[in-house]
């Protein structure tokens, strides 16, 4: 909207609209629907109390009196609804004209009560980025709402932020991860996932999208003394026109970048002298250096891990996190199952030859007090365990094996 209108302006001038065009109005909408207001808490919905409620309240609740300012009382007694769901009350359901046309007016209608809430500009970072992926169910997505436990290698992940929009009740209306790199100074911003109304409108989307690119680069710049680069994912620079493009350039003094790196790459280039020098090459310039990691990271130590965007796997004995998936690799955790699962998790990993083999080849040694996978363990039958192979003497008379340590020599 280049106007911003009231909500009680907004619903006038639509309900003018669809009258205007034949619809055939309910007659009680304006008596029934009354104190019509933004819901506080979730500003994606209209918040309205009809007249047979108050008087229902007024007969059975003892001395109730309706203050329609009283935030327990809308709490309590208010229905809060979607503005499409909303538009509907004004008409009457057999008289809709087309389908088509309606649903073209409501979502006009949507897009402009969505487009006035005032949003406000939050990060995020350590344990809170979990919490905010667990409560906001109401973000589109698959690892919203998802337990806690799931996002704890973000917790542990150093210069990592969650940044988003939120309404005045802090309900997210959309968000994204800010990966920063220290030693680099540069950001790479995820592609945005956006409250479930906003997401079903393309162009509702993304001016979000663009508001909290601004608010993110406003927050970046207000901090950071040094200059820095700053880049997106693909899908998120896809909805930047050449226009949005400029003025952030014009605004903040970076180019938005679509590409990230792990780590600079050079090539030789010999002189016309016939001397050879390593520069960076053109496509290094122009992405986005991020090397993430975790430090002292134990991948035995997790329970679950997130599905992941950008950076897709996390090497198992270093920390670091890498942009490829490098699926079917012992080497590295996988980030690419919506299940809070380790792609590359064979199972149970052996404390003598290091690797991970599955739960039916594993054996916990009570001896050795470690598990152990079948190559590395042999049975020892008078203790009925198991300890590592090097540790064992075959006996030639019984045919068994002895725990080393338990012979006396």
């Amino acid at each position: 909207m280049t106007t911003k209108k009231t909500l009680k302006k907004l619903v006038k001038e639509y309900y003018n609209i669809l009258k205007n065009l034949g619809f055939k109005m309910n007659d009680n909408f304006k008596k029934d629907f009354l104190h019509i207001e933004r819901m506080k808490g979730n500003e994606t919905k209209i918040s309205y109390i009809k007249k047979s409620k108050i008087e229902g309240l007024e007969k059975n609740v003892s001395n109730f009196k309706l203050e329609p300012n009283d935030q327990e009382q809308r709490e309590k007694y208010f229905t809060g609804e979607k503005p499409i769901k909303f538009l509907n009350r004004m008409i009457t359901d057999e008289s809709k004209m087309t389908k088509h046309l309606f649903n073209n007016i409501a979502q006009t209608f949507s897009n402009a009560f969505l487009s006035n809430i005032k949003s406000k500009f939050k990060i995020f970072s350590g344990a809170e980025i979990g919490e905010q992926y667990h409560k906001s169910k109401n973000v589109c997505g698959c690892m919203s709402g998802e337990r806690i436990e799931y996002f704890d290698i973000y917790r542990d992940t150093k210069n990592l932020f969650m940044v988003a929009l939120v309404d005045s009740g802090d309900t997210i209306l959309t968000r994204s991860l800010l990966w920063k790199d220290e030693e680099n100074n540069n950001f790479w911003m995820e592609k945005t996932y956006d409250d479930s109304i906003i997401n079903g409108e393309e162009e509702l989307r993304k001016e979000y999208q663009l508001r909290l690119m601004r608010e993110t680069l406003i927050h970046i710049s207000a901090t950071e003394k040094d200059p820095f680069k700053f880049g997106c994912a693909e899908d998120y620079y896809n909805i930047l026109t050449i226009d949005d493009k400029n003025k952030i350039l014009e605004d903040f003094g970076v180019e938005v970048l679509k590409n990230v790196m792990r780590k600079k790459e050079h090539q030789s280039h010999t002189d016309l002298e016939g001397k050879t020098t390593q520069r960076e090459t053109e496509e290094s310039k122009n992405s986005v250096i991020v090397q993430p990691m975790i430090e002292d990271f134990d991948a035995d130590s997790y329970d679950y891990f997130p599905y992941s965007d950008t950076f897709k796997s996390i090497g198992r004995t270093t920390g670091k996190y890498y942009i490829d998936t490098n699926e079917g690799s012992d080497t590295f955790v996988c980030l690419r199952s919506t299940e809070g699962e380790d792609v590359n998790n064979r199972g149970v990993h052996c404390e003598c030859c290091d690797t991970r083999v599955d739960e039916e080849e594993i054996h916990y040694s009570d001896c050795e007090e470690e598990y152990l996978c079948d190559d590395c363990a042999t049975y020892i039958e008078e203790r009925g365990d198991v300890c590592r192979s090097e540790n064992s003497t075959y006996n030639n008379y019984s045919g068994d094996y002895h725990y080393t340590r338990d012979l006396d020599y």
